[in-house]
């Protein structure tokens, strides 16, 4: 009798039956079993009690997975904590005798047209030369880690104490029976390889080792468009547009503001705002560059990546987190060397429900049927707020129903699959909401 229990119990756990396993546990497994792209690819689930932490769903919990976006509401949260919701991002304007100084702390929502208001509101009698002073964070545009072919992807700009019209530049595309004409631009410097043809079919390459300071489009063009690229020198196109505000005759360069400048006024971006943009619209330029800012505000030195990284994991320790189980490099989560357990996730999101005005904070998440990256997803499930993240093979959703907080991380597909990985995803989203 005995040894036919042993070999009971063999048989049972040989077929992956569980003991004690909740009844989600058991539905969410079914759910991921069940599904053909859980045969090549990697799927990691945490699900928690929204009121306890205890854990409900763990598939694979434990193990590293990239972030990608979902890392978003990692830095965001940490910052919100120490900002709150109706911190200002400023740019401010100084006066000393004929100088005009620009402080540009990289408010990733400032515009052309909202930095010529500011200036138009001053009395610019008499000024002779208009200095940009962007010392306040360091001088690195780019992520650590991130791909050289991002440069041109219009959802990875690069970023700085310049940031301006979220660094992007709109492109004319014009077929002609002449061929296809794309008007000259100064935010970006085009090699036109362009053909009139049938279909649009089309893109946008940096071929660096070429010509490191042009934008490539090559392929066919059948109508008329405009696409936007990125612009590859941030300050120098901050430098251009400023021009368009001053006479020739006024000299504009980047200078230190001078000790005794007097401030004249401040153009003010809202950081609700900009939280929005990040967790929401999963801007990676918005969330670079307020991680720097956050570092400046929080150190009394030139903001940095790093610095702003240190204050992250510093904050998810204070909540009793190990941050050995988290690994970042970035605030965006777009590059690859970033790490993390969809475990860790889901504890800081249970534990950063502690936080001052948590609601707000939460509501910043995209929502499903409204603008963000839920827009088109889980229509038919309501109280859903999440931050998603989506990288060259891998799809990731966290965030919080009325009873849980959870993670889920799909990860080593191929490009084909993502509509795939998505709906795996939506899948256990709707066992979860039940």
């Amino acid at each position: 009798m005995y040894k036919f229990l042993i070999t009971l119990l063999i048989m049972f756990l040989s077929v992956g039956v569980s003991f004690g396993a909740s009844p989600l546990q058991t539905k969410v497994n079914n759910i991921i079993n069940s599904d053909p792209l859980s045969k090549t690819a990697v799927v990691a689930v945490s699900v928690r009690d929204i009121k306890t932490g205890a854990v409900v769903v763990d598939k694979q919990a434990s193990v590293f997975m990239r972030p990608a976006s979902t890392q978003k509401v990692l830095t965001s949260a940490a910052i919100y904590n120490k900002w709150g919701r109706n911190y200002d991002i400023k740019t401010i304007v100084y006066r000393f005798k004929n100088d005009l100084y620009i402080k540009v702390l990289g408010d990733p929502l400032l515009t052309f047209d909202e930095l010529k208001k500011t200036l138009e509101s001053q009395n610019l009698e008499g000024v002779s030369n208009v200095y940009v002073d962007g010392e306040s964070v360091d001088g690195q545009d780019y992520g650590e880690g991130w791909m050289w072919d991002y440069v041109v992807s219009p959802y990875v700009p690069k970023y700085s104490a310049f940031n301006l019209d979220r660094n992007l530049a709109v492109i004319k595309i014009i077929p002609t029976d002449m061929g296809v004409q794309v008007p000259a631009n100064a935010a970006v410097k085009i090699e036109n390889n362009l053909k009139k043809g049938t279909v649009d079919n089309f893109r946008v390459v940096y071929k660096p080792w070429e010509n490191a300071g042009s934008v490539f489009l090559e392929g066919t063009v059948a109508k008329e468009q405009e696409i936007k690229i990125p612009v590859l020198f941030p300050r120098e196109y901050f430098l251009n547009r400023l021009k368009e505000c001053f006479p020739l005759s006024v000299k504009i360069d980047t200078q230190k503001i001078h000790r005794h400048a007097i401030v004249q006024t401040a153009h003010r971006t809202v950081f609700s705002d900009v939280l929005r943009e990040i967790n929401s619209n999963s801007s990676n330029l918005a969330s670079e560059s307020v991680l720097k800012l956050f570092a400046m505000t929080q150190t009394a030195r030139q903001g940095t990546t790093k610095n702003g990284i240190k204050l992250v994991l510093d904050f998810y320790k204070s909540l009793g987190l190990d941050i050995s189980k988290v690994s970042m490099v970035d605030a965006s989560g777009v590059s690859e060397y970033n790490l993390v357990t969809p475990d860790f996730m889901t504890q800081a999101l249970f534990k950063i429900q502690n936080m001052r005005d948590f609601i707000s904070f939460k509501q910043s998440l995209a929502q499903p049927g409204k603008e963000g990256t839920l827009k088109n997803r889980l229509s038919d499930v309501p109280n859903v707020y999440a931050k998603t993240g989506n990288h060259r093979g891998y799809s990731n959703i966290v965030g919080y129903t009325d009873k849980y907080v959870f993670a889920i991380f799909v990860q080593n597909y191929k490009k084909e699959s993502k509509a795939d990985a998505k709906h795996l995803e939506d899948k256990i989203i709707r066992a979860i909401a039940k």
